[in-house]
C-alpha cells in the first residue's frame, strides 16, 4: 500500500476522531464509544484491501476500543453515564467484526471503566 494511501486513512480516522467529540460533554466514554462506533462501520464500508490498513491504524489510536458487551448511556437526569451490558451479545464476538481485543486494550477498556466508579464514587461523596 503506498504511502498517500496510508496518510489517506489516517487523515480520515482524525477527521472521525473530530466529529465524535461534537456532543460528548465532558464525558470521556461518550466520546471513545461515539469515535469507536464510527470506525467500525467506517472499516465495513472500505473496500478489504484497505481495511487491513485501516484496522491496524485504528488500533494503534489511544481512542478506539472494539465493539464490546455494552455500552456508555447518558442518564440526563443524573447528568452522569454508566456502562449497560446487552444481553445475548458473546463480548468480543461477531459485533468486533470478527476480532478479540487484545489484552492491553481489554485492560485499558478495564482503567476506563475502573476509573469511572472512582471518579463517580468522590463525585457522590463530594456532594453529599
Amino acid at each position: 500500500m503506498s504511502e498517500e494511501i496510508k496518510l489517506g486513512l489516517e487523515k480520515q480516522l482524525n477527521e472521525l476522531a473530530e466529529q465524535s467529540m461534537k456532543g460528548c460533554g465532558q464525558h470521556y466514554e461518550l466520546y471513545a464509544q461515539t469515535f469507536s462506533q464510527s470506525v467500525d462501520r467506517w472499516l465495513q464500508d472500505l473496500p478489504s484491501a484497505d481495511r487491513t490498513i485501516a484496522q491496524e491504524l485504528a488500533n494503534k489510536h489511544s481512542d478506539y476500543f472494539p465493539s464490546r458487551d455494552g455500552e456508555w448511556v447518558h442518564d440526563v437526569e443524573e447528568n452522569d453515564i454508566h456502562y449497560e451490558q446487552q444481553r445475548g451479545r458473546e463480548p468480543g464476538g461477531p459485533e468486533s467484526m470478527g476480532q478479540k481485543p487484545e489484552d492491553e486494550r481489554q485492560r485499558k477498556i478495564d482503567e476506563v471503566i475502573q476509573h469511572m466508579k472512582q471518579q463517580r464514587e468522590r463525585d457522590h461523596d463530594r456532594d453529599r
